[in-house]
């Protein structure tokens, strides 16, 4: 389910960092590496809305950045909110138009000239330079492009592995030695490019970029336009595409507010009410795939959000996903949801600043490719599941339960999908969030003496068991299913084992 991205960042006052003074913390840190940090100011100043209020940044009714004379460009948006057109000048005292085209499901599938500041493809002189071929999840497979004649032809292909893009294949940059321009990408933890090499391994550029993406150097063939964290870095504005939002490395921030309502959870973490800031302006450790919150992965996503609805009870009609892309909103406006645990750990999951994956099929994608999944899998485990692997990148936990798992419990009841993906999806919760470890404490006595050893909270499966105890209390239906917190089997009465 969740893909409770941290798309929120220090709000303004409160004595934080904006992030013009963190981006210039990173400059001083690059060019001079001083011993000592140097006492900084912030020189941007925002309004209630977060949004930069220095004269030189404006935005619309709804919040969307329409000019940044810092960079000279120019935005307009469509009625879904999306930028469909972008005016930057390339050469002072020229200014260049270049419009953007989207499918029915929100993804960008061209780019290209235009000759008057309209959303209207069929007036504004739409004259493609780019067009894109997208996979189920919306992702890049290949690029074409104009060859002057009219024509759009091959330029790009990407290859991807665990969802993370590997490779590349250039046709505009092709050789002898490497005809079909394969290229290997080598990224960093959270996607980043840092080398390229060709076919046989050697290298051939380098990338060197600063925390929140502004382009720091780099040697050798710097082509791929895949930069910060892998997304798409646009030549015409210098914005990165996020799918949902544009981010500017220059802010350190999207262009448009998070569409996420605002809730309860969040309102307990301030570094979540900037509905602009990336990754909580923790750029280092997380990473936004789509700049959103909430997202049901794999390929079976209408079961996965089904069963989210099951979590959410009485609430279920207030969750929405977009069939396509698997993103997923939850309105709590004026709700109270302490009586209803699921829909509490639901509402906790879209407010976390941690990514969180989950699906429903026979299958997880890793970090090592996909893995069968004969019941559970809640990535990266605790002591139970270390030989399936990590998350895939810009994943903090993945949760995948199969539905055809037949697990019951040990008064030989079975176990549904809900329960079971309640239980891993609340321990998944209680160990990046909560920062649990899988197992409770244990005692030792030595010398007479009782010595607790691990953390002294209870472990996160315990915590799993314990709040399931509680959905079971407040919804009756459950008591004639299966407990997965119990010791599970595939028989009625053969115990095999925990449950994750």
């Amino acid at each position: 389910m969740a893909n409770a991205r941290g798309s929120s960042g220090a709000g303004q006052g409160g004595g934080s960092l904006s992030e013009e003074a963190r981006r210039i913390a990173e400059q001083m840190q690059a060019a001079a590496c001083p011993a000592q940090e140097s006492s900084l100011t912030a020189t941007e100043t925002y309004n209630a809305n977060n949004q930069i209020s220095d004269g030189l940044h404006q935005y619309d009714a709804a919040g969307d950045l329409t000019q940044d004379a810092t960079t000279g460009n120019q935005y307009l948006y469509d009625g879904e909110g999306r930028i469909c057109a972008v005016a930057s000048t390339p050469v002072p005292g020229i200014t260049a138009m270049t419009g953007y085209l989207y499918d029915a499901e929100g993804n960008r599938v061209a780019k290209g000239s235009i000759t008057s500041w309209s959303c209207n493809a069929a007036t504004n002189g739409f004259q493609p330079t780019t067009e894109y071929i997208t996979g189920a999840g919306g992702e890049q497979l290949s690029e074409l492009g104009a060859d002057g004649h009219g024509n759009m032809v091959p330029q790009r292909t990407y290859v991807y592995q665990g969802g993370a893009m590997m490779a590349t294949y250039d046709f505009l940059d092709a050789s002898s030695s490497n005809p079909y321009g394969l290229r290997y990408r080598v990224t960093d933890w959270l996607g980043t490019l840092r080398a390229l090499t060709d076919n046989e391994g050697v290298p051939e550029g380098s990338f060197l970029s600063l925390p929140f993406g502004e382009q720091a150097g780099g040697s050798g063939n710097v082509s791929d336009p895949h930069w910060f964290t892998s997304k798409e870095r646009d030549q015409e504005s210098g914005n990165d595409y996020f799918g949902a939002r544009y981010y500017a490395s220059s802010m350190g921030r999207f262009l448009s507010p998070d569409p996420v309502i605002v809730t309860p959870d969040r309102l307990k973490d301030p570094q979540q009410l900037n509905l602009y800031a990336y990754v909580r302006n923790n750029p280092i450790r997380l990473v936004d795939p789509t700049g959103e919150i909430l997202e049901c992965t794999g390929d079976n996503k209408a079961d996965c959000f089904s069963t989210l609805q099951q979590l959410a009870g009485d609430y279920a009609n207030r969750l929405s996903m977009d069939a396509k892309t698997g993103i997923v909103s939850f309105d709590t406006t004026g709700l109270d949801l302490k009586g209803d645990e699921g829909a509490t750990l639901v509402n906790q999951l879209v407010g976390s600043s941690n990514t969180y994956g989950f699906a429903v099929g026979a299958t997880i994608d890793t970090a090592q490719g996909p893995v069968k999944v004969a019941d559970t899998a809640n990535l990266p485990p605790g002591m139970d599941q270390t030989q399936i692997g990590k998350p895939i990148p810009g994943i903090t936990d993945q949760v995948v339960v199969n539905p055809n798992a037949g697990l019951y419990d040990s008064n030989g009841k079975l176990v549904t999908t809900e329960s079971l993906a309640f239980h891993e999806l609340a321990e998944a919760y209680a160990k990046v969030d909560e920062g649990r470890t899988y197992s409770d404490p244990q005692f030792t006595v030595v010398n007479g003496t009782t010595i607790k050893m691990g953390s002294s909270e209870i472990g996160a499966h315990h915590e799993a068991v314990i709040r399931e105890d509680f959905l079971r209390d407040q919804r009756p239906s459950l008591t004639t299913t299966g407990r997965a917190g119990d010791k599970l089997h595939t028989e009625p009465q053969q115990i095999i084992r925990n449950p994750h």
